[in-house]
This record gives C-alpha cells, structure tokens and sequence, in this order.
C-alpha cells in the first residue's frame, strides 16, 4: 500500500496555500486552500500535485485580459460579453458554472486565445445593442457554428426548462402558441388542464380571452 503523503497546513500550490484537510471525497483527498486573490474552496489533491490545481481560476482570466488589452477594446460591450462566458464555462466559483462548465458546456478555443476573433464574428454575424449571444443547440458549446444573436424574448423561450407543445408538425412554446391562436397565455395555460391538446390549440378563443396584438 502506498504511504499517506503528510500535507503541512501552510504548503503552497501555485498560488494556493493549503489551509486544512477535509473529508475525502469518492476516496480523493481533499484540501480546502486559500488563493492569492482572496478565494478559499475545495480542491482534491490529485490536482495540486500534479500543477492541474494552482489556482482559483483567476489566473486564467488575468491571462485572457494580457492577451486582449492591445486592441484598445476592453471596454467594449462585445468584451464583457466574452469575458461572462469564459468565466461561466471555467470558473467553478462563478454563480452560473453550475449551469455551464458543470454540464461539460465550453467555449471554443479561438474565442478564448483571441478577443478579436469573437469580436469579427459577433459583428459580421449580427450583434448589435440590446441582443445576447445564444446557443441554437442548448447542449452545444459556445463557437461559431452554433451561436446566434437574440432578443431576451427569444432566449427566454428557448431555455431547456421552457415546455414545448407539438401539433401536427409545429412545435412552440406556450407563448407562442397563444399568439397563434389569438388568446391570452394565461387562457391557454387554463384550456391545456381541461381540455386535450388538439382542442387547447385550435378552439377559437371567447372574446373575454381575445389576445390583441400591439
């Protein structure tokens, strides 16, 4: 059996200093470390000993800001948007990882070694003010082939906890299918509890529930 390696509170990783050791987890070690910058978590120390683990993550973004600051557009609004979908897809102490990096989801490498070659992309391919950057495939990464620009209205539609409805060939959102039909949504919503879908979606709407377009 392999001896137990003794890690003194205090070792150092990079820039993680090893605070304490806490329980293992699927029989991987485990140590909580406070990073240079001020973040303090979790990190198994298979990663600190083999250079995987040297820091909160931090480093990897002051390395995204040193390669971009030359082309004078680190204030541009095109910049933030990159930089919130780096962080969101390699960032564990970020609030939506969870959402992103945890599902495997990643950015391509072109976005993340060169700001301008999102920059180009995001111009040519659409963007401007008011629009966010959406995945069509929303199991996909964030790259060329599968982002679009979008209104907030179209992205809310197409989250994966959205329920779709399909007659016939046509699938939508409830929303969606409420325009269609001329109905207020929450009408909809109460047809599709009492009635079969085929009637929820296609019986004319009284006109205490008309829907008026603006």
């Amino acid at each position: 059996m392999a001896k137990r390696a003794n890690i003194e509170i205090g070792t150092r990783y990079g820039r993680l200093e090893v605070i304490k050791e806490i329980e293992s987890l699927n029989r991987r070690r485990r140590f909580i470390c406070k990073c240079d910058c001020g973040v303090i978590r979790p990190f198994f120390l298979i990663g600190l000993s083999m250079g995987q683990s040297t820091s909160c993550g931090c480093y990897k973004t002051e390395i995204f800001v040193a390669r971009n600051t030359s082309h004078s557009l680190s204030h541009d609004p095109l910049y933030s948007v990159r930089t919130a979908i780096i962080q969101r897809c390699t960032n564990k102490d970020n609030v939506s990882y969870c959402h992103y990096g945890e599902r495997g989801i990643s950015v391509c490498d072109e976005w993340i070694d060169d700001f301008m070659s999102f920059y180009n992309w995001a111009i040519s391919n659409g963007y401007k003010k008011g629009l966010s950057i959406e995945r069509v495939n929303n199991d996909g990464n964030y790259s060329p082939e599968n982002c679009i620009w979008a209104t907030m209205k179209t992205q809310g539609r197409n989250k994966r906890n959205v329920k779709l409805f399909t007659l016939g060939d046509e699938t939508m959102c409830l929303q969606d299918w409420a325009t269609k039909i001329g109905i207020e949504r929450c009408a909809l919503a109460k047809r599709l509890k009492r009635l079969s879908l085929k009637d929820a979606l296609t019986k004319p709407p009284t006109k205490k529930y008309q829907h008026y377009a603006t």
